[in-house]
């Protein structure tokens, strides 16, 4: 996978998944996250395009799943939108609809983004 940064605007970052979403593009250590942004990413809204994502394995979907959880941890949201119809249906299958925050498209990822901000008292 290619994790290409598209904007950094403050609390909301950008990125979209180029490729195959499967730990063999990055290696066992590396997370593409921080490799890219720093450890601080965690803590900003995250909102990762999915268009331009081939495939997802079960690698993928567990990364994309301890992402998630550091995010919630640390005080920020992993917002994923427009998924390939692949990817939709793989996530939808391994029910990670329910557990991930997802949108259709950019504009509901960022609506989605901002009610969370408002909900929490603009606290991240």
């Amino acid at each position: 996978m290619n994790l290409k940064l598209l904007t950094s605007d403050g609390e909301l970052v950008r990125f979209e998944a180029v490729g195959k979403i499967t730990r063999d593009c990055w290696g066992q250590q590396a997370d593409p996250l921080t490799s890219l942004f720093g450890d601080g990413v965690y803590q900003h809204k995250c909102l990762i395009s999915l268009s331009h994502s081939l495939y997802i394995d079960s690698t993928g979907v567990e990364w994309l799943l301890t992402a998630h959880q550091r995010f919630h941890r640390e005080g920020g949201m992993l917002i994923l939108h427009s998924a390939t119809p692949a990817a939709k249906q793989l996530l939808r299958i391994m029910r990670m609809d329910l557990v991930l925050h997802m949108a259709a498209n950019e504009r509901e990822a960022i609506d989605l983004a901002t009610r969370h901000e408002k909900s929490n008292g603009n606290q991240h």
